[in-house]
């Protein structure tokens, strides 16, 4: 194992007794006054650190210990923002920098590391390139933890880059890691359905429905759904994701009152799930409310993607791509009524959004300058439109150079 003596002395004098320990211990104070979902740490791990750091010689040592309890310390993410994401703010940068000194991470807690990092990239930042990147430094110290032998957290690894490759579009990459997840999962079940290979059933559709395959979408999605109703009786999350993406399938196949049946029945189960907001409904009203606009009721559509807006809203106190997607959205749909005006005042509220998200050249970016240009040319003001236009033209070009 590799340990750069330099940093890490460095490290060791100026972090860890003075910045590790001490954070240990105003989190452990802390943790006293947070619920069952809070951040705890172990005493007896820190004085263990504190004893071993007298010790040249278990700098290594201190370093494993360190991730050990970093890993308890650092809760799991997810889309709903509750008192974890304030969390892992705490603990963050101290996760990069002590995985940054010790390489090559082989141990269980590291990985454990790499996949909350990249839980945490996806949920709380939306920056997808590294989601990728630390679910592939995970899965790589699963394989070399695991060796020849399959296991669920390997399993699991394969799972997650595959889910980080559709969360970046790239619909073969996804598929095959999907699949390599899939027949791990078959292999380690004897074949008995569960939770995890629904999950990868799940994940094959949603590949699926990247490659413009809506059949075998619809196919892989329904598979899934059927196994999560076999293995949880009455609501359950996951149930609500496969209804929806059944409804997803059946809107690319442009069956919209079969895509508006599951969509509906997705939302009457998340509103008995989830009390009050939540991304989940706030995803159900937006999806109903493009059926409905799809169907020719653009007023009922307005109706639901302003309910999805207003929720999106109270759920998130600053900027982020959900809260961004429904004020581009309505604007699109105020465009649809005839209001072009209202539209593009939504639209360039959705610009300034994602542009504070993804500073420099980004898709998303891209995707709202041209919204933009198409809103001033309805207007008929050709200067503005070209504008916008390339800008977005520009900013293509930079990302097919390599200049995000």
């Amino acid at each position: 194992r590799e340990v750069n003596t330099s940093e890490l002395n460095e490290a060791i004098d100026l972090l860890l007794k003075k910045k590790y320990v001490d954070s240990f211990s105003r989190l452990s104070s802390a943790s006293k006054k947070s619920d069952e979902h809070g951040i705890k740490v172990s005493v007896s791990m820190q004085n263990k650190i504190t004893e071993n750091f007298k010790s040249p010689n278990e700098r290594l040592t201190i370093i494993e210990q360190l991730l050990d309890a970093l890993d308890q310390l650092t809760p799991e993410v997810e889309k709903m923002p509750d008192e974890r994401w304030d969390q892992f703010k705490l603990v963050f940068t101290h996760v990069l920098k002590l995985l940054a000194l010790y390489q090559p991470n082989v141990t269980d807690s590291a990985a454990n590391l790499n996949e909350k990092l990249a839980k945490y990239y996806e949920n709380v930042i939306s920056r997808y390139d590294e989601t990728l990147n630390y679910n592939l430094n995970c899965l790589n110290i699963r394989e070399r933890l695991s060796g020849k032998d399959s296991n669920a957290a390997l399993a699991r690894a394969l799972y997650n880059v595959g889910h980080s490759y559709y969360l970046l579009g790239d619909a073969r990459k996804s598929l095959d890691f999907h699949n390599k997840a899939y027949n791990m999962r078959f292999k380690l079940s004897s074949t008995q359905p569960n939770v995890d290979m629904a999950q990868s059933l799940f994940g094959i559709g949603s590949a699926y429905n990247l490659l413009g395959d809506y059949e075998k979408e619809l196919e892989f999605s329904m598979r899934s759904l059927e196994m999560r109703q076999s293995l949880f009786a009455g609501n359950h999350p996951d149930v609500a994701r496969s209804l929806n993406c059944v409804g997803c399938a059946y809107l690319d196949l442009g069956d919209l009152n079969s895509a508006l049946d599951y969509y509906m029945r997705t939302l009457e189960m998340r509103k008995k799930l989830y009390n009050g907001n939540h991304p989940d409904i706030a995803t159900s009203f937006n999806n109903i409310g493009g059926v409905y606009e799809g169907l020719g009721d653009v007023k009922k559509g307005l109706e639901y993607k302003l309910k999805a807006l207003e929720m999106r809203k109270a759920l998130y106190n600053d900027a982020h791509p959900h809260l961004a997607m429904s004020l581009n959205n309505v604007g699109v749909t105020y465009d649809s009524l005839g209001d072009t005006k209202k539209g593009l005042e939504y639209k360039l509220k959705a610009l300034e959004m994602y542009k504070k998200i993804y500073p420099g050249n980004h898709h998303h970016v891209i995707f709202s300058l041209n919204n933009v240009g198409l809103s001033y040319e309805k207007l008929g003001d050709a200067k503005k439109s070209s504008e916008y236009f390339g800008m977005a033209a520009n900013m293509r070009e930079n990302i097919e150079n390599g200049i995000f």
